[in-house]
């Protein structure tokens, strides 16, 4: 479901904090107070949802709408600073899902602290995957080597510089 620019406009009106305030009243929602609330587990995770006509809408998508129209086909809303409660425009942009995953958060599972290498019984190594593709960028004696090719590959490649990053979620 997709609303338009304008039935946005009807509905909500933008808050500098990134919050959206509802123009009616109706339900859940009072004239003049933020709506959504943050989903605490399952895909939306983390993001301030909003429900219309029984739908779940993330919030930083109406945003975007709202403030610049459609999100073009084959693009994602990019939180910037990875912080998925702030949905203030200037932390969103429309990047493709590739150059989203550019700007991802450390995996719980990372043991290193650095995104990209990792520890095998021959020393370390250094990794990158581009376009669905890994690719192997040396393995090395020390972890500092191993960290400085890595953050080379980054920058060749145009990761951003939050790549890797942790971020907080709310707790399930």
């Amino acid at each position: 479901m997709t609303l338009d620019q304008e039935k946005l406009r009807e509905l909500f009106t933008y808050s500098p904090d990134g919050k959206l305030l509802s123009n009616i009243s109706s339900g859940r929602w009072v004239r003049g107070k933020p709506i959504g609330h943050v989903y605490k587990c399952g895909t939306f995770r983390g993001y301030y949802v909003v429900r219309f006509l029984g739908k779940a809408l993330l919030l930083h998508r109406l945003v975007w709408t709202l403030h610049f129209g459609a999100i073009p086909d084959g693009y994602v809303i990019d939180h910037i600073n990875g912080d998925p409660l702030d949905n203030r425009i200037e932390n969103l942009r429309a990047v493709t899902r590739s150059l989203n995953q550019r700007n991802a958060r450390r995996p719980k599972h990372n043991k290193s602290g650095i995104v990209g290498v990792y520890s095998t019984p021959r020393g370390w190594v250094a990794a990158i995957t581009l376009n669905n593709r890994f690719k192997f960028l040396g393995r090395f004696k020390r972890f500092e080597d191993a960290v400085a090719c890595r953050a080379n590959a980054n920058e060749r490649y145009g990761f951003h510089a939050n790549h890797g990053r942790v971020v907080e979620l709310p707790a399930a």
